[in-house]
């Protein structure tokens, strides 16, 4: 697991695009404010723990990743996740499945390396950003 995953994670927004979802709107929010975890030998999503999984990480240039999350109806570019870069990571992590609403993924089991303070991560072809949790190293004390 990359270091610069390392640690909480808010979900703050829900990012808008072109894609085709199996949730709707009403689903996706539910996302929101909840809490993700990376630490060494843990991803959680809120009560959801896994501690037994791979790590696999992936650079995807800018083309390889529209042909890749883009379809016949449906079109995302690094750009409309608010990617400037001409490549990102893909961190994947692989774990047996957990279902949620419909789908075997937990959310941020999959996680583009967006900057140090933010990821970005899709779930059922909604795209969600989550920011990282400070914690002030004075008083011990999680700040958001």
């Amino acid at each position: 697991m990359p270091k610069q995953l390392w640690g909480k994670w808010t979900v703050k927004r829900v990012i808008p695009t072109r894609t085709i979802s199996c949730w709707d709107n009403h689903q996706a929010k539910k996302l929101l404010g909840t809490e993700i975890e990376f630490r060494t030998g843990l991803f959680r999503w809120n009560q959801v723990k896994v501690r037994s999984f791979m790590v696999e990480n992936q650079a995807l240039t800018a083309e390889e990743f529209a042909r890749e999350y883009s379809g016949s109806q449906s079109f995302v570019s690094l750009k409309d996740l608010g990617i400037h870069g001409s490549a990102v990571t893909r961190v994947t992590i692989v774990h047996d499945a957990a279902p949620l609403d419909g789908t075997p993924q937990i959310p941020g089991d999959e996680a583009l390396l967006k900057s140090h303070d933010v990821v970005v991560f899709p779930v059922c072809g909604v795209f969600f950003e989550a920011r990282r949790v400070a914690t002030s190293p004075h008083t011990r004390r999680t700040v958001k």
